[in-house]
Parts: C-alpha cells; structure tokens; sequence
C-alpha cells in the first residue's frame, strides 16, 4: 500500500517555459483578431492576426530562452482552433479532420500555413458578397 502521507504527483509535467511570453502575447492577441473579425469586425482585424501569427515565431526566437513548448504548443492549438471555425464558415466543416494533418505537414515542409489559405478564401468571399462580416446571419432582415 502506498504511503498516504506522500505528495501526490502532477498528472502531467510542468509546461517548459512561462506563457507569459512577448511571442506568447503576441500569439494570442493575433488569434483574439481573427476571432473579433469572425464575429463580425472589420477585414482589417483578418489581415491584424496574420500579421502576428507570422512575427510571434520570429520574436519567439530572439527572446532569451528562445522558443518554448508552450509556446509552440499555443502557437499549434490556435491555429487548428481558428481552422475549424473557418472551414465551418466555408460550409466546409467536412474536412476538419483532414486540417490537423494538412497543417501539420505544411509547417514541416515550409510550404505555408493553412490558417493564411483559410482567411484568404473568407475574405474573398466577404469581398464578393459585398459583405461586412465572414458570416453574415442567415435570417433574413438581419
């Protein structure tokens, strides 16, 4: 029997490195963009979280401890989070699971990052439907 006076472990280790990190901020400002842009805020916010999901691995790296698990781990949540919801407003939810593998395989062969593929195709959508919003509300009169 075990000793019930021992501390009980942590089920998972400890992250490696703080996510209070400028790449981190960085990271996450971008991602709350692109969400407020979802939700119905201006283009621009789009083109606001694309900016910053390309610079935060760049100040990720010239921070002092360089970049972390955390942060990459982040940086990979984020991205295939914000893919299902566009494939979802590209009436393209079918192929939410083919977006982790899909983004897993462009970051390694360097061939881009599907979450820029994405916003494109809903802001040229917005663009050709002379709309405001990524998802304009089905209901008629709104």
């Amino acid at each position: 029997m075990s000793d019930p006076t021992a501390p009980i472990p942590p089920c998972l280790p400890p992250p490696e490195g703080s996510i209070f990190t400028a790449a981190n901020a960085v990271s996450l400002a971008g991602a709350a963009a692109t969400v407020a842009w979802l939700h119905g805020g201006h283009p621009a916010l789009a083109l606001v979280g694309l900016a910053a999901d390309a610079i935060d691995g760049t100040i990720a790296r010239r921070e002092p401890l360089g970049a972390t698990q955390t942060g990459m781990v982040l940086e990979a949540v984020t991205d295939v989070s914000l893919n299902a919801v566009m494939l979802g407003r590209l009436d393209a939810a079918w192929a939410i699971p083919l977006a982790v593998p899909v983004q897993v395989v462009g970051k390694r062969a360097g061939v881009g990052s599907l979450r820029v593929a994405l916003t494109a195709a809903l802001l040229y959508r917005q663009w050709k439907a002379g709309s405001a919003r990524p998802n304009p509300s089905k209901r008629k009169g709104r």
